[in-house]
């Protein structure tokens, strides 16, 4: 029968166990019908009369098993199918377990157990195979829940059929069969080899040793938990927070009278005190409230809840152990069908069950990203713990942690390890005190005997009375006069010592509600409400639950969000999260859809619809989650795609970019050039130009660069990265130190191409090599509105070739109208061997160029030879001052006539507005000296100036000095 010899009455209900109809649940004691019914069960369901005998045989809901039947199994007699698992009870080999439904074999083994153990569920003989060799058969296996293809099932070096504890490695051998493992008798000081020490009794607490480890107990403690009760008249000896249970009706004292029940009426525990479906007792068990019909405030009744007091749960269609919410948010389980809970859907080994139970994900191998699988993982919701090597029940983190051996299962045991509290590590760890530290709230009192080793509040307890010291102080009692437990000084009916148990006020009564909406006086007065108005329905904080949800749901009236994970307490209790406890729920996302519930929260969208508005688009990439017309703001500028005209926020409208093949929804096609033609596409729009066409409308290609050497030996082609209708070139040479008078010569200037080389005009044919800076444009006429320059290009067919006292020129009209025009040019072609130099004037030979007169040409200076044949001429005029075109920032200007020959040193024009020059282009402008001359570069030219000079040839005259020019020049950054 399992009961105790030494003792009895073995469940302590007051009935003696040959009397007892169940001698070890003391939630069952007479039987008045002696049908073998109780008579507490019968009175549970009301088609069942404990005076009469009969109804034990018979079988209410047709499931093959009879109503004693039912009792005995454990199952309900009002469900032909009690575990939900789509086979009738008396069908099916383990009525209470979904994960067992069927035995076709008849032997003994569930056939779901057998398949998951490599047995055959057709063969009735393989019940009394031995597989492993362990000295067990396979239904012994089953029966004792050991692993039949596993001789050591516990990992304890000691095979199942020789262990005495084959599933606990703490626990091996008794040898002396007194019940209790030598390894426990030896920790606990007892003989392993003496049978009779398992019936003494050290501690004279009611129960002998044997009952002690049976229980959990400490054999040298009359009252292991320390709630006042000595273990052998306590019900629950190891739980400090469930003491007295004087009437045995399962409920303790203080639980019964802090919920208006009666301590001392065992009959009490089959009522249903709120009409919820649930007795008192089940109310108990299933931790919800006897007086309130909906514990969670999930708006189901406790009775029909599967999980009272969750709100996020409370509906399990299958009856496979998984809520329907939890599997419809899933993805991939069925609210219909059972079998679902046994598969393992990411193949981590747990079943779709189990991940729900461990809290981990169904759909992901590694939950908590520990880089262990689920299956294997100690804690598979929690990154910190994650194998327990040795099997002790202590994960390798938490040993390595406190300096225990991760393989050595004995230091779970070891009672003597760390510090001197006489706990083992196992019990530290359940405790969450410090194995090292046998004080670890610091309160001065050792955690063995500290009733709360957590809490440094409470330790002492001076009278006895299960009441701290501290705690009776606060309130003003002694704390060395036990009398006073029994005291109720606020006359709720509650005494003191139940106040403390309860974690009640015992100076407050916290039943009395004068007003009678549902809310205690206490409560109501505690956050701000009035005790005397019926003000249920308010929310005084504004966090979407009335005053009365707040209270049932134990959450703060006067605060939005009472766990303070930025979740209001209307939203938690909507969605099924926890108000109270903060556990992380704002960083989840459990429909999957991309946002944490934090962020729903804060957006308005729903937590468990994966698109909340409806629109086809998952709420974490829809940029109006809440509007079923808007999904994208691709400029996030507040307004949806739909609504605005220009969505990526480029400046150009969408139509427009759609008109001419852009994508309205990239912003960087902007800063394109469809056409090539050195605008960007924007530069386009704003313009009103073709941004596929372009000639329209017009542009210079202007191109500069630095050529670091050209030479006197040969001619060198300079390939350009443009092809161009008509280029004009100008060019201007860097000098050195002692360079000898040259001059540039351009020739074959045709698309995406020209010739170059320098020329010596002193006489002499020894080689010179110099950097030449360069500028190409493409020949037009260009205007500030449409191309953002003043400027025109063109080519000249030069017949004349002025020399010494000779300087006419040739008359070109221009096509814009300046202010102060900057002529630039050069001498394009080679017709000639000999040389020539471009050069411009206005109105006379010293006077520079004008809109109203400009005059350009070609020059020999002091050669006696001075007839050329025709040549091109390529010229530039410009409009002063700076700006940027085709994305070179430039400045031009014409400097004062200050500069002079070669021999007469070096020049600076004062440079303002380029941080890094990159090219000069220098051109003489008129002609005081009536030597002629050229503009040259004597130095690069920095941020602030610009180092030239002037020079002439050395054909008729060796010198090189000169009077002072004026000279043209066009820097670029």
């Amino acid at each position: 029968a399992g009961t105790r010899p030494d003792f009895h009455d073995s469940d302590l209900d007051g009935v003696p166990d040959g009397d007892d109809v169940a001698p070890l649940d003391a939630a069952y004691r007479i039987d008045a019908d002696r049908d073998g019914l109780p008579e507490a069960y019968e009175n549970q369901y009301p088609f069942l009369n404990d005076g009469y005998p009969e109804d034990a045989a018979e079988d209410l809901d047709g499931d093959g098993l009879s109503n004693l039947q039912e009792f005995t199994a454990g199952t309900n007699p009002e469900n032909p199918d009690s575990d939900g698992d789509g086979t009738l009870d008396g069908e099916d080999p383990v009525a209470t377990d979904a994960a067992y439904s069927r035995d076709q074999d008849q032997d003994g083994l569930p056939d779901e157990w057998e398949q998951t153990h490599g047995l055959y569920d057709s063969d009735p003989l393989d019940a009394g195979f031995d597989f492993d060799n362990d000295g067990l058969s396979n239904l012994q296996e089953y029966q004792r829940g050991t692993d039949p293809q596993d001789p050591d099932s516990d990992r304890d070096g000691i095979s199942d059929g020789e262990d005495h504890y084959p599933l606990n490695m703490l626990y091996r051998f008794d040898r002396d069969r007194d019940g209790m493992p030598e390894t426990w008798e030896m920790e606990h000081g007892f003989d392993d080899n003496n049978t009779r020490d398992g019936g003494e009794d050290p501690d004279y607490d009611g129960a002998r040793n044997y009952r002690e480890f049976a229980l959990g107990t400490d054999p040298h403690n009359e009252d292991s938990d320390f709630d006042g009760v000595r273990d052998s008249e306590d019900k629950w000896p190891v739980d400090p927070s469930r003491a007295r249970d004087d009437d045995f009706d399962g409920m303790p004292n203080a639980w019964e009278e802090s919920h208006g029940l009666n301590a001392f009426d065992p009959s009490d525990a089959v009522w249903d005190l709120d009409g919820d479906g649930l007795a008192n007792l089940q109310e108990y068990d299933a931790g919800s409230r006897p007086a309130i019909a909906d514990t969670d405030g999930d708006a189901v009744l406790d009775g029909l809840d599967v999980w009272p007091t969750d709100g996020r749960y409370y509906k399990d269609k299958d009856s496979d152990g998984l809520p329907d919410s939890y599997e419809m948010v899933s993805g991939f389980l069925s609210d219909t069908d059972p079998l679902d809970a046994r598969e393992d859907f990411d193949g981590d080994g747990l079943t779709n069950l189990q991940e729900f139970l461990a809290g981990s994900d169904p759909a992901v191998m590694d939950s908590d990203g520990d880089g262990i699988v689920d299956g294997d993982d100690f804690a598979p919701a929690d990154s910190r713990y994650r194998l327990d090597a040795d099997g002790d029940g202590l994960p390798n983190e938490w040993e390595l942690a406190n300096g225990l051996n991760q393989f050595d299962a004995r230091d779970a045991s070891d009672s003597y390890f760390g510090d001197s509290d006489g706990l083992t590590p196992l019990r530290e760890f359940a405790l969450g005190t410090d194995p090292r530290n046998d004080d670890s709230d610091g309160d001065y009192a050792d955690d063995r005997m500290d009733r709360y080793p957590l809490n440094s509040l409470y330790f002492l307890d001076s009278d006895r009375d299960s009441m701290p010291d501290s705690w009776e102080s606060s309130y003003g009692f002694d704390y060395y006069s036990a009398l006073d437990g029994n005291d109720d000084p606020d006359g709720d009916g509650i005494s003191n010592r139940y106040e403390f148990a309860a974690g009640s006020n015992p100076l407050v009564d916290e039943l009395r509600d004068s007003d009678g909406d549902s809310m205690p006086d206490y409560w109501e007065s505690l956050y701000g409400l009035d005790p005397q108005a019926a003000d249920a329905d308010g929310d005084a904080d504004g966090d979407g639950l009335s005053n009365l949800q707040e209270f049932q749901a134990g959450t703060y009236a006067d605060n939005p969000d009472t766990d303070g994970d930025q979740l209001p307490d209307g939203f938690e209790v909507t969605y099924g999260f926890d108000p109270v406890l903060d556990n992380g729920a704002q960083n989840s996302d459990p429909d999957n859809d991309g946002l944490d519930t934090g962020a729903e929260a804060a957006v308005g969208t729903s937590p468990l619809d994966a698109d909340s508005d409806g629109d086809g688009v998952i709420d974490g990439t829809d940029a109006f989650p809440l509007d079923g017309n808007e999904s994208l703001d691709t400029d996030n500028d507040g307004t949806g795609n739909n609504a605005d005209p220009d969505d990526d926020n480029d400046e150009m409208p969408d139509t427009w970019e759609q008109q001419y093949g852009l994508d309205p929804l990239n912003a960087a096609d902007a800063q394109g050039d469809l056409d090539g033609d050195e605008l960007t596409n924007h530069e386009e729009f704003i313009r009103g130009t073709d941004p596929t066409n372009v000639l329209d409308p017009g542009n210079p290609f202007l191109h500069t660069e630095v050529l670091p050497s050209v030479t006197t030996d040969t001619w060198m082609t300079v390939t350009l990265g443009h092809s161009y209708q008509q280029p004009v070139v100008v060019t201007t040479p860097l000098y050195g130190f002692d360079t000898p008078p040259v001059v540039v010569r351009i020739r074959n200037a045709s698309a995406n191409r020209f010739d170059i080389m320098l020329q010596r005009v002193d006489g002499a044919s020894d080689p010179v090599s110099l950097p030449v800076h360069y500028m190409v444009v493409e020949a037009g006429t260009y205007n500030q509105t449409q191309h953002g320059i003043t400027m025109e290009a063109a080519l000249y067919q030069s017949t004349i070739t002025d020399h010494k006292k000779s300087w006419s020129a040739e008359s070109v009209s221009l096509l814009n109208t300046y202010t102060s025009p900057v002529v630039f040019g050069q001498v394009m072609s080679a017709n000639d061997s000999n040389w020539s130099v471009f050069w411009s004037r206005g109105a006379s030979r010293d006077q520079v160029a004008s809109t109203a007169d400009i005059r350009i040409g070609k020059h020999v200076g002091e050669d006696s030879l001075h007839t050329r044949v025709q040549e091109t001429l390529g010229y530039i005029v410009i409009e002063s001052g700076s700006g940027s075109v085709n994305g070179r920032d430039y400045v031009v200007g014409l400097g004062d006539d200050s500069v002079k020959g070669f021999d007469n040193g070096k020049y600076n024009y004062a440079l303002n507005g380029l941080a890094s020059p990159a090219t000069t282009i220098l051109t003489q402008a008129a002609m005081d000296g009536v030597d002629g001359s050229w503009a040259v570069l004597r130095d690069s030219t920095t941020a602030t100036a610009i180092t030239l000079s002037v020079d002439e040839d050395q054909i008729s005259q060796a010198e090189r000095s000169h009077t002072t020019e004026q000279v043209g020049y066009w820097v670029f950054q």
